[in-house]
């Protein structure tokens, strides 16, 4: 099986989905990563922080082993300036060329504007009846909303890889108390809320959008 993991940003798809990854790649799927923003030059970010940012995603991407990763190089925090139509043809030839059977993205009801227009142009992009996907779901990303996909629908036992989840987050020494949500306390803590609504440890949670069975 080939799951993509569609983030706004680099970091997502640990917050939302690190140890359902792991999981997945634990099982012998093939594990793909696909990033929408960059931090821009001229922007919040200088030139030192961009470089370490990137050399971030890379020690990130080797934890995982992922398969491939595309960057889509879009401004960061600046999201819902891009045109709809450009960001959807965007994620529509990734997904067309990364073939994935399961695609997780960032969720449509997250304070950052730039989850929610993933979200949006994801559901645009990828269709049933036009791509390999079969399940398409949406992720809580507790720095940008937490409980932002409402009741869940979909939980995966993470127990077994909790650890290693903290250990791949604490990568991304850039982002290390940017927010109190980003602390492995709290990440640690909504695993445990998570994991105890359905009798576990440690659990994540998401909302499937669709899926074929």
């Amino acid at each position: 099986m080939r799951v993509l993991f569609l983030a706004a940003h680099g970091d997502d798809e640990t917050l939302a989905a690190g140890g359902t990854l792991l999981a997945h790649h634990a099982a012998g799927d093939e594990i793909l990563w696909a990033v929408v923003t960059s931090p821009k030059p001229g922007g919040q970010w200088s030139a030192e922080e961009i470089g370490r940012k990137k050399w971030e995603r890379q020690l990130v991407a080797e934890a995982y082993g992922f398969a491939h990763r595309w960057e889509l190089d879009f401004p960061a925090a600046l999201l819902d300036r891009v045109p709809m139509t450009r960001l959807v043809n965007r994620i529509q030839a990734v997904v067309e060329n990364a073939a994935p059977d399961v695609v997780y993205t960032v969720s449509a009801e997250d304070w950052h504007s730039d989850h929610r227009m993933v979200m949006r142009a994801a559901e645009a992009a990828i269709r049933p009846h036009r791509t390999t996907v079969r399940r398409l779901v949406e992720c809580e990303t507790i720095s940008a909303g937490r409980g932002s996909i409402g009741r869940p629908t979909l939980y995966r036992d993470i127990t077994p890889f909790l650890d290693r989840k903290m250990e791949i987050l604490k990568l991304y020494a850039s982002e290390a108390g940017f927010d109190s949500l980003r602390t492995e306390e709290a990440v640690r803590a909504w695993a445990r809320v998570r994991g105890a609504e359905v009798g576990r440890p440690a659990a994540e949670a998401f909302r499937l959008v669709w899926a074929i069975e």
